[in-house]
């Protein structure tokens, strides 16, 4: 599982999904499948929660509300110059627009 606000890969875990939400991810040796849950061995795979991507984003002042309302938790920016990503992701880290900026 990716641990995407420590940036970081957890190891051995277990994700519980109920409907279309994850209910709780914990270690392999903390965690219990449901009585009758469907179990898919994911080993050597990785996984990002709410991971609906848009893969050739091109940023703009306000993406993160378009991309929310579209259901899309995720971008990665492949045309805008480094400059103008400078002045963006400030603007996320104060809320002043939606997104994070790494």
């Amino acid at each position: 599982m990716f641990d995407a606000p420590n940036a970081r890969l957890l190891r051995d875990e277990t994700v519980v999904v109920r409907g279309n939400r994850i209910e709780s991810v914990a270690p392999d040796s903390a965690a219990r499948a449901p009585a009758g849950a469907r179990i898919i061995d994911a080993r050597r795979q990785d996984a990002v929660a709410g991971a609906v991507w848009d893969m050739q984003r091109i940023s703009g002042h306000s993406p993160g509300r378009l991309h929310i309302a579209a259901g899309v938790t995720s971008v990665r920016d492949m045309a805008n110059d480094i400059d103008q990503l400078r002045r963006l992701a400030p603007l996320m880290g104060l809320g002043r627009t939606i997104g994070r900026a790494s």
